[in-house]
């Protein structure tokens, strides 16, 4: 299904409806076919510590800047973690996971974990500079499945000690460029057939940036609108 939102302007009261993602035509035609898969809402909805994210009112700022509504989407509770990177990771991570052990994305989270646990090879690798790698983490551990971090060197101790909190295996790697870094995790992920999990391009992930991206937009937020906001009131997806 598509989403879309109405915006009525302030001087004139015009409406006017639009997608709820706005993809450049021009750059990219077949991104204005854009659709929400409902695996996706229905697999994030199983996972632990699942909510909507709020959205907080700014009346001051909006009458400062002459709008209506201004609104502030809080990030800081996805799934346990304080980012909207979960959202993507997660099912990057389960979507992957589903294909290696040739089970289909609408199956629940204990029968993956049922099938992994006949595996005895399967590992992951990722590449971060903090939440991705934490949220990359936490869905492994959820499906006991082991996780190499690579971090590089603008990550802090505290961040780095996150992610081995929510079971990663921290490789830090200072003094390096985030791309030489990345080129080092995807390297590994060659030489031990472990699964690239990263949500960049890069040679061996396979279409695992593009799952991490569009996994965001879930969330039943997007299907409360108002006409004289033309934006969710209370959560966002």
């Amino acid at each position: 299904m598509s989403f879309t939102y109405t915006v009525e302007h302030v001087s004139d009261e015009k409406t006017t409806t639009r997608p709820s993602t706005f993809s450049n035509p021009h750059l990219n035609p077949s991104a204005i076919k854009y659709t929400l898969d409902p695996q996706v809402e229905r697999f994030h909805r199983s996972l632990p510590d699942t909510n909507e994210t709020k959205l907080h009112s700014l009346p001051a700022i909006a009458a400062e800047l002459g709008f209506a509504h201004v609104f502030v989407k809080d990030e800081s509770q996805r799934f346990g973690l304080p980012s909207f990177k979960p959202t993507g990771a997660s099912w990057a991570v389960y979507k992957t996971l589903c294909q290696r052990t040739k089970l289909s994305t609408d199956v629940p989270i204990e029968q993956l974990k049922k099938a992994l646990s006949r595996e005895t090879d399967i590992k992951l690798v990722t590449c971060t500079a903090g939440n991705w790698g934490r949220a990359v983490s936490r869905i492994a551990t959820l499906l006991d499945v082991k996780a190499t971090v690579y971090v590089f060197g603008a990550a802090p101790e505290s961040t780095q000690n996150l992610i081995r909190k929510d079971g990663g295996i921290v490789k830090y790697i200072p003094g390096v460029p985030y791309d030489e870094v990345l080129a080092l995790a995807a390297a590994e992920a060659q030489d031990t057939g472990a699964m690239l999990i990263v949500d960049v391009n890069v040679e061996g992930c396979g279409d695992v940036p593009r799952t991490s991206l569009l996994a965001p937009t879930s969330g039943e937020g997007g299907r409360r609108r108002t006409r004289s906001s033309g934006i969710d009131q209370g959560s966002a997806p």
